[in-house]
C-alpha cells in the first residue's frame, strides 16, 4: 500500500447540522474504547455502522469485504444528517462511529491495521465538535481539522490527538473502501505536505 499525507476533500458539511445530530445521542450510548494502552483520559464511541449493525459493537475489521458486513445501528437511524453525511460517499462504507476525546485527554502515538491481505480500507474523519487547540498529529504532520471538513490519512502511519482544550473533541469517522470515485475525490483534495529538512507544513 503506497502511503499518502493527510488530505482535505473537496466537501465540507454543515457544522450545525452535525451538531443536532450528536445532541441525539444519549449519555449511555457513549462506550469506552478497548484500547486502554493508547490513551490518558476518556476516549469514548458510539457506533452508527458495525457488524450487524449492533449498538455495543465498537471494534473494526479489514475483514468485512462483504456489502452487508456492517449494517446500520438503531442510533444511526434516529440521526438524518448522519444518515446524508454518510450516504454522500459513492463507495462502501465499512465502520461508521462517533469518537469523543474528552477535553484534557490524549490518544499517545501509535498505528492502525488498516490493510489485511489484498484489502485496504481508507478512513475519514469529519469533526462535528473540535477547538483550535485540539493537536492531531500524523507522521508528524499536524492537521488544523475544523468542524464539518472532510479529511483522509493514511492511519497505518504514527499519530496521536492531544484534546488541550476546554471542550470535547468529537469526530465522525468513516472507514471505506477505496474505489474510482473516491481515489478521484483524493486526486481533487488539498493534501498537507511536510519538508522534513525545514520542518515547514503547507496545505
Amino acid at each position: 500500500m503506497d502511503t499518502f499525507n493527510p488530505i482535505q476533500l473537496p466537501i465540507s458539511f454543515d457544522p450545525s447540522a452535525l451538531k443536532a445530530d450528536l445532541a441525539k445521542i444519549r449519555a449511555e450510548e457513549w462506550i469506552n474504547h478497548y484500547s486502554t494502552s493508547h490513551h490518558q483520559g476518556r476516549w469514548g464511541v458510539v457506533p452508527l455502522r458495525s457488524v450487524g449493525g449492533h449498538p455495543q459493537i465498537i471494534y473494526a475489521s479489514p475483514s468485512g469485504i462483504q456489502a452487508d458486513f456492517y449494517k446500520d445501528t438503531p442510533i444511526l437511524e434516529r440521526c438524518t444528517y448522519f444518515q446524508e453525511v454518510i450516504g454522500w460517499f459513492q463507495c462502501q462504507v465499512n465502520a461508521a462511529r462517533l469518537m469523543l476525546l474528552a477535553a484534557g485527554a490524549r490518544i499517545l502515538e501509535h498505528t492502525d491495521e488498516m490493510q489485511m491481505g489484498e484489502l485496504v480500507e481508507w478512513r475519514i474523519h469529519v469533526p462535528v465538535l473540535t477547538h483550535p487547540t485540539v493537536r492531531f498529529v500524523v507522521n508528524q504532520i499536524l492537521i488544523p481539522m475544523r468542524e464539518g471538513e472532510v479529511w483522509l490519512a493514511d492511519f497505518n502511519l504514527p499519530h496521536s490527538v492531544d484534546n488541550d482544550s476546554p471542550v470535547d473533541r468529537v469526530h465522525l469517522v468513516l472507514d471505506c473502501l477505496p474505489n474510482d470515485w473516491l481515489r478521484e475525490q483524493l486526486e481533487k483534495g488539498h493534501p498537507m505536505l511536510y519538508d522534513q529538512k525545514t520542518g515547514a507544513i503547507s496545505g
